[in-house]
């Protein structure tokens, strides 16, 4: 039984903090800077998304009427792939500079 409340008290501590948000301050004109992207490429802006200190727009086909609910996939999909290849490029960053440091 002790073992398991060390086993267990020490898989609370070393879990990790995930931070909500955005470190950085986002800039005001992020709605209206994704407006006029959107508008540009003839769509509707529909979300402005936050993730991982990046502002991502979504934009929706003007002729489509999506539900509020695909909305918010769309956007929170927008955001993973965005924080997704983040993390890629950081892992191609260290493994190359870990290959220069070997050779």
């Amino acid at each position: 039984m002790k073992q398991a409340f060390i086993a267990l008290s020490l898989l609370i501590l070393s879990s990790c903090y995930a931070t909500v948000g955005s470190k950085r301050a986002v800039a005001s004109g992020s709605p209206n800077t994704c407006n006029n992207f959107c508008r540009d490429m003839g769509l509707d802006l529909s979300a402005v998304v936050v993730m991982a200190d990046n502002v991502g727009c979504v934009c929706n086909v003007r002729t489509a009427a999506p539900s509020p609910t695909a909305n918010a996939v769309a956007a929170a999909q927008a955001g993973m792939a965005t924080i997704v290849q983040q993390q890629q490029e950081e892992e191609e960053t260290r493994q190359r500079t870990q290959q220069a440091t070997r050779h």
